[in-house]
């Protein structure tokens, strides 16, 4: 394949290949140059961090102490990886700003919101669900709102955290959901039923009585032997939610889960009104273009990535509709 050239491999992707040629490869050959350019500055500075780090350790080895030569060059290393990172960094970021909003032209019926509007997802009604975990951190990312089979959704990126004290009593953070959560309207009122995580029957009794004050109330029964082994289903009403939702759903989940969570089958599911809830721990950062290690010739493994990650609520719209 020639470089700077899009080969189409699904069939969303359809069209894109012009696309490509016409307004990201010429952007994408500007950055290269940038990029090289940035590489050469960067080695200048990481040769003039090593030499003043070598002459410093050597002068501290000499008249102070052996051991304090290592303090130069744990600093001049540390410098140095620094500035190689916001190179790459920098790069990166440019890319994605520039490619994400031709990406969701491209795909039609979404708009991009790269400043995340206020109260865009509800959060605490998401934490209630148990749709996400309580966290003392959360930050929100990129934000998506679209129509797919006359469907409304949204879509955010968002990261949960909670801190921790290490074994020096040091505070650092921990990564407790990391991944987009969609909004998707549903044609009919669904009364409240959660999807949580089955674990044998010993701690599902256990879980069931710790959350009794916020989970439905009524056990769900699946009736399908494959899904009853991943999910335990609450609701409030398990009549209404019979005429409206058929047991093998679970099993979509489950598929939507596997493919999405790079084969994780577990994803947390609610419905809530005239909502649905979905959260996915994806393997990958979310239209991410990590691109800046390698020429932006191959950034099209990064493209046909983010083209998959913003067909994710409408291959989930069309499960919900199967």
């Amino acid at each position: 394949m020639a470089e700077y050239e899009f080969v189409e491999s699904a069939p969303f992707e359809a069209g894109f290949a012009e696309v490509y040629e016409w307004q990201i490869a010429p952007f994408l050959r500007g950055k290269e140059e940038e990029r090289q350019a940035a590489i050469s500055r960067s080695m200048v500075w990481v040769k003039l961090i090593g030499i003043v780090s070598v002459v410093l350790a050597a002068l501290a080895s000499y008249y102070v102490h052996p051991l304090l030569g290592i303090f130069p060059l744990g600093f001049g290393g540390g410098a140095a990886l620094i500035i190689y990172l916001e190179r790459g960094s920098r790069i990166s970021k440019d890319v994605s700003g520039f490619v994400r909003p031709i990406l969701c032209k491209f795909l039609g019926n979404m708009d991009l919101h790269p400043q995340v509007p206020a109260d865009f997802m509800p959060i605490g009604r998401l934490v209630a669900l148990q749709i996400l975990p309580k966290a003392e951190r959360i930050r929100e990312d990129t934000a998506i709102t679209g129509t797919w089979r006359d469907t409304n959704y949204k879509l955010l990126k968002m990261s949960c955290s909670e801190s921790y004290r290490d074994h020096n009593d040091d505070r650092k953070y921990r990564t407790l959901f990391a991944g987009i959560v969609l909004e998707i309207d549903c044609p009919v009122y669904m009364p409240r039923t959660v999807f949580v995580k089955d674990f044998g029957e010993t701690l599902n009794k256990l879980y069931s009585w710790a959350s009794r004050n916020t989970l439905p109330t009524h056990r769900w029964d699946l009736g399908v032997e494959d899904a009853e082994q991943v999910f335990e289903v609450y609701t409030d009403d398990p009549a209404q939610l019979g005429q409206y939702l058929k047991p093998q759903f679970a099993d979509t989940l489950t598929d939507i889960a596997g493919r999405f969570q790079g084969g994780k089958d577990y994803c947390a599911a609610a419905f809530s009104g005239r909502r649905f809830y979905l959260a996915l721990s994806l393997p990958h950062s979310f239209l991410g273009f990590d691109v800046a290690g390698a020429p932006l010739s191959e950034a099209n493994d990064s493209i046909h990535r983010a083209l998959r990650d913003l067909m994710t609520p409408r291959q989930i719209i069309d499960a919900l509709h199967a």
